[in-house]
């Protein structure tokens, strides 16, 4: 029992001391006295770990800490921004974290002989605009100028997550980071970097401006987000040891794999759940049997796809009209809750399951996703990949059944509760109403032709099963934390 505390002591004790102190600096608002005081409490950390560490000094609330390992090579930034949102947030997991885990991961390398040169970087006034961020970028020598810049956020609670991985990281670089650490690449997360680049809310941003291979390595919980983001409530009581650990582990995993390989951009994806990388020749393949196999086989029930488009806004609309009521008068965190989303099921599937039997449907369903995945293609590759793969499982599942289950998890995840909370979480569709439901429905469309397509049961199984299922889904996403308050009456704060 001795053995297993000092054991938690060596590995926890200096990144978690660290934060506290951060958190006792008081008010750490960029370009006030508390932002002075954890600029130079940094620059005296840095200094105490064996680095020649220097600030870097601009408009008020825009400087930069910096410390370099001695030598030469090709650098890799870690950057931890030192303000925090507002002065009655405590801001320790956005940013005191990301500060104490840069420093651990600083400590533990200092003396390695590294296949690359690791410098450290914290900026002042993040929450504004990245002003320190952009004092440094401009200001980098040549034997400074980054090959890396891996941006801190969020971290010390959830699973290690890499966001901001744009059109420069291909499939090459993908599997160098997946290969160098534990780190997750949500599709999601892949899909809204490559579509909106200029939307990056961290201190990688300047750089991936410019041009540089930049990321943000950020936690991500279950619930997809962190609730407690530039609230009151982002204090210790949110800290999790474990995951700063987490955090140092894959950041001194980066820093000893070296730069990332050179290459051009290219399509490549992180198949979920999996660390497989889906390259561009595959994803051009499964594009083109998807598409194509999708239109031979469904071209001729195109009347069953449009019947299933119909179906699938009716069950939508009645789905939404429950979801409102459920809704009331709760933010639209609490509205996204999965109890809620149980009550758009249950108006969906009733109208799915009385609606009239289409023996085709499942081949107007690969119809429908080919027409997606097409459509998908004005946007980005990566977005039109899911439904590609769609229209061929239901292409297959129109001459064998049993293939037709395989396709369940891409709409499931599509119509997720997680995913839509997130898109909210990072701006991407509004906080108020329910006019996504219109995009649900979509998402519904291939699935919707494929219920049409089952044999209805005579009499009172289907509809008792049907019932039975539906209340203990409900019964399930009731008890889940997501339906707590603090999630959906989060009182978020804003720049000073």
């Amino acid at each position: 029992m001795i053995s297993l505390l000092l054991l938690f002591t060596v590995a926890f004790a200096g990144p978690v001391q660290d934060v506290q102190e951060i958190v006792e600096l008081g008010p750490r608002v960029a370009g006030t006295q508390g932002g002075e005081a954890a600029q130079g409490w940094v620059l005296g950390a840095l200094a105490e770990s064996g680095y020649a560490s220097r600030r870097l000094m601009g408009p008020p609330g825009a400087s930069v800490v910096v410390g370099c390992q001695s030598g030469e090579g090709p650098a890799v930034w870690v950057l931890a921004h030192t303000d925090r949102v507002h002065a009655l947030s405590p801001g320790v997991i956005d940013n005191a974290a990301g500060m104490a885990i840069a420093l651990e991961a600083a400590r533990r390398v200092r003396r390695e002989d590294l296949p690359v040169r690791a410098c450290f970087g914290f900026p002042d006034g993040e929450e504004q605009g990245f002003y320190g961020s952009r004092v440094l970028q401009a200001r980098l020598g040549v034997d400074e100028a980054p090959r890396l810049v891996v941006a801190l956020d969020l971290l010390g609670q959830g699973e290690p997550t890499a966001m901001g991985l744009g059109k420069a990281f291909g499939a090459r670089r993908l599997r160098w980071l997946l290969e160098a650490a534990e780190v997750e690449v949500p599709y999601a997360y892949r899909v809204f970097s490559r579509l909106f680049p200029n939307r990056e809310r961290s201190d990688h941003a300047p750089f991936a401006e410019a041009g540089v291979p930049a990321f943000l390595l950020m936690g991500r919980s279950d619930l997809g987000v962190y609730w407690a983001y530039h609230t009151e409530q982002d204090d210790l009581d949110q800290l999790d040891p474990d995951a700063v650990e987490a955090a140092v582990l894959a950041l001194v995993g980066i820093l000893r794999a070296g730069p990332p390989p050179q290459e051009s951009s290219g399509w490549a994806v992180v198949v979920p759940g999996t660390r497989w990388v889906f390259s561009s020749p595959l994803i051009i393949a499964l594009l083109a049997m998807g598409i194509g196999g999708g239109v031979l086989v469904g071209i001729r029930y195109w009347r069953d796809a449009l019947i299933g488009l119909g179906f699938a806004v009716l069950g939508t609309s009645l789905g939404w009209l429950l979801w409102v009521m459920g809704a009331g008068s709760r933010a639209e965190y609490g509205s996204l809750a999965p109890i809620l989303t149980v009550l758009w099921l249950v108006g969906v599937v009733a109208v799915l399951s009385y609606s009239s039997h289409r023996e085709h449907g499942v081949a107007g369903g690969a119809l429908v996703a080919a027409w997606l995945a097409a459509s998908m293609l004005a946007l980005d590759v990566t977005l039109a990949l899911p439904w590609a793969l769609v229209a061929i499982l239901l292409a297959l599942g129109s001459r064998a059944w049993f293939i037709v289950v395989l396709v369940l998890p891409i709409p499931a995840y599509l119509m997720s509760v997680e995913l839509w909370r997130e898109l909210v979480f990072h701006g991407v569709i509004p906080e108020s109403g329910g006019w996504w439901m219109p995009v649900r429905a979509l998402a519904l469309w291939p699935l919707a032709c494929v219920v049409l397509s089952i044999p209805r049961v005579r009499g009172w199984v289907w509809p008792i099963g049907l019932g039975l299922a539906l209340m203990a889904g409900g019964f399930r996403a009731a008890l889940q934390a997501e339906w707590e308050p603090p999630l959906y009456e989060r009182n978020a704060l804003y720049p000073e």
